[in-house]
């Protein structure tokens, strides 16, 4: 287990010793006994700590830009002017008015309305609404992942009594990557990328005397 952190190390040998309380389960004996086992699963544990960190640093900052937006809109929905019915009215750059909920106002209702020329347009609302729209989705993606993929992930990585193959392993790994929202791609730490060592020596070319 020469690839385990110090502390995983001493709380395994700790456990064989019989020092703490428990029997050595199969995933610590499979740590223990294949030192390239023990580096795949070190490093698919890092990967997903590292993903679980960046999910809920996307997730923190996605809720609060929701809660941003909603107070916006909400000021925008206080600023503009009423129907009878209640619901919202905006005016769009070629005058064209319309409700809350995209229905075009006919001219009679349209004129019935005083505007004060302070209004929030048509276009500042739709936009307002979909950048919420878009930051809701986000949200859902985000959880989505955390727990679907994640959580599930965590969950068999950590289950002492069924050790799961290098290949299942390096399945997960791939997994964590390919369905990553973009919202939770862009809090993962950038790490150094290694340029491969060319694997072709350089070779001369003979010169034509």
């Amino acid at each position: 287990g020469r690839f385990l952190s110090p502390e995983a190390r001493s709380l395994l040998l700790e456990k064989r010793n019989g020092k703490t309380p428990g029997r050595l389960t199969a995933l610590d004996m499979m740590l223990l006994n294949d030192p390239h086992y023990a580096k795949i699963y070190t490093s698919a544990m890092n990967e997903l700590q590292t993903a679980e960190q960046a999910t809920e640093n996307a997730l923190e900052k996605a809720l609060k830009k929701s809660d941003e937006l909603k107070t916006q809109l909400s000021q925008t929905m206080t600023n503009t002017k009423a129907l009878p019915s209640g619901k919202k009215a905006f005016k769009d750059i070629n005058g064209s008015v319309w409700s809350e909920d995209d229905m075009k106002l006919d001219k009679a209702q349209a004129e019935s309305i005083e505007w004060d020329g302070t209004e929030p347009s048509y276009e500042t609302y739709l936009d307002q609404r979909h950048e919420l729209e878009a930051v809701e989705q986000d949200i859902h993606d985000i959880r989505e992942y955390q727990t679907d993929v994640l959580g599930t992930i965590r969950g068999d990585l950590t289950d002492q009594d069924d050790p799961k193959s290098v290949d299942d392993i390096e399945t997960y790994s791939s997994k964590m990557k390919k369905l990553m929202p973009k919202a939770v791609q862009q809090e993962m730490p950038l790490t150094e990328i290694k340029a491969e060592p060319s694997k072709t020596a350089d070779i001369t070319l003979p010169t034509l005397d």
